[in-house]
Parts: C-alpha cells; structure tokens; sequence
C-alpha cells in the first residue's frame, strides 16, 4: 500500500494493481484524468487500474454533486481511453442491503483500465 497524490505520477512502479475506492469525487474534475491515466501508466503488462464509484457520482448533468464533492464524467474518461487506445472495463452494480432493518439501496460500479 502507497500513500500518495495520485493525480501525479505514482512511484516505485510497476505495478499489478492500482486501486481507488470512490476516490474521484474528492479530486476536481479537471484532475480526475491524471489520476486514472497515472494509474494506469504505473502499471506493468497486463494489470489492472481499479476505480470505484458510487452512481451518484457518475452521470451528473453539472460539475458538483449534491454533496459539495466533484461529479465523475465516466462517459468522457470512456472517450479518452477510447482514444488513447487504453482498454476499459466498466461493471455496475444495484442491489439492496439491510441494515436495523431497513432496505438501503446499494447503486455503483467499478473503471477498470487494462494495461
């Protein structure tokens, strides 16, 4: 595990995995790209650049969610990697959990970027 601002370059790469658990809401989005293009430089040959998101977070018509944090544009970073020639995964999920009782909605999903 490394501790490090991850909208630069990550040291002491290669790695096999990189991994971000709902961590692009907190960077602005004008930054969000350099977090997911150095995670997935940093990786050798044939890893994995693991980034979560909630679904609140993704497909937000404006810059900032309701909770002051930053919206993720997942269908631009698609387009990008599109165009940079970097593989991409996208897994959603939506199911339900219960907690004291009641039902809580559980709505996300995971970028992956293949090296």
């Amino acid at each position: 595990i490394v501790q490090h601002d991850i909208t630069t370059p990550l040291p002491n790469s290669p790695f096999d995995i990189t991994f971000g658990h709902v961590v692009l809401k907190f960077i602005p989005t004008e930054k969000q790209w350099d977090a997911l293009r150095y995670s997935h430089d940093a990786l050798r040959q044939g890893g994995m650049a693991v980034h979560v998101f909630d679904e609140e977070e993704v497909g937000v018509p404006g810059p900032l969610l309701a909770d002051g944090y930053f919206a993720v544009p997942l269908s631009r970073y698609k387009e990008r990697c599109d165009h940079e020639g970097i593989m991409w995964k996208e897994i959603r999920w939506n199911f339900t959990v219960e907690k004291e009782g009641s039902p809580i909605p559980v709505r996300g999903g995971v970028f992956v970027l293949i090296r």
